[in-house]
């Protein structure tokens, strides 16, 4: 009846408007901290200076109060590109580049980089002697989606490192990211592919809540999809499909 499709409405609304409030919450905060921490560091560097007798703080302290400046810059600057890629999406206008990519390698590379970090996935050889998997995609993007698993899967992973797997069946090829910490409620399991949802509102936990939604938007642009399979207290598994159709010739 046409009051019930009012009360629907109505309801889809007003869950609107809490989604929006409460990201706009969380979006000030999340901005607002790398902020706070490479201000202090900057007033920090300033008290060691001392213009009139030229003194400085010593080169390892002043290393270190670089070191961690930066790495609130970069924690900016992925928060920023992460809001623009949403209104990059709702404008139809984020871009894609697809070329031959070595899935395997692209994999490696970017799990070099999170060792460099201290954070170890563990990557899950193919068989060996196997041939390499070429696909058809936007480099940039795939990794961007592989960045995102990972960057979950230590936020919510309980300290323990994540297996990475990469494989071809006869229809897609495959990334998968499998963790060993908290899990998703079967509940929450669809709605974390939403704008400005995270699996779980922990405020210890910091994120926008936009990166598996980019994720997906970016699976759809390759024809693929993202899965996910997950239980409380079991962990959980994303893998990225793209399909074997785009195998580069």
């Amino acid at each position: 009846s046409a009051g019930r499709r009012i009360e629907r409405l109505e309801e889809e609304l007003r869950r609107a408007i809490r989604v929006r409030d409460e990201f706009l919450s969380i979006a000030s905060h999340e901005l607002k901290t790398p902020i706070t921490a490479l201000r202090l560091q900057l007033q920090l560097t300033r008290r060691g200076v001392n213009p009139e007798t030229n003194l400085m703080p010593s080169a390892p302290k002043l290393a270190a109060i670089l070191d961690l400046a930066t790495r609130q810059t970069d924690r900016l600057m992925h928060l920023i590109e992460d809001l623009l890629d949403v209104a990059r999406i709702e404008s139809g206008k984020l871009d894609y580049c697809f070329e031959a990519v070595n899935l395997t390698d692209l994999c490696e590379d970017v799990l070099a980089r999170f060792t460099e970090q201290r954070y170890v996935p563990q990557m899950i050889a193919g068989e060996p002697g196997a041939a390499p998997l070429i696909v058809y995609c936007d480099g940039s993007r795939v990794e961007q989606v592989l960045i995102n698993f990972l960057t979950n899967a230590f936020k919510y992973g309980g300290n323990k490192a994540a297996e990475v797997r990469v494989s071809r069946n006869e229809e897609n090829f495959l990334i998968s990211v499998r963790d060993f910490g908290l899990g998703i409620a079967k509940e929450k399991q669809q709605a974390i592919f939403d704008r400005f949802e995270r699996a779980i509102s922990y405020e210890y936990i910091s994120g926008l809540g936009l990166g598996l939604y980019i994720a997906k938007q970016i699976a759809e642009a390759h024809g693929g999809r993202i899965s996910l399979r997950s239980a409380l207290g079991e962990g959980s598994e994303f893998t990225f499909e793209i399909p074997a159709r785009r195998a580069a010739s």
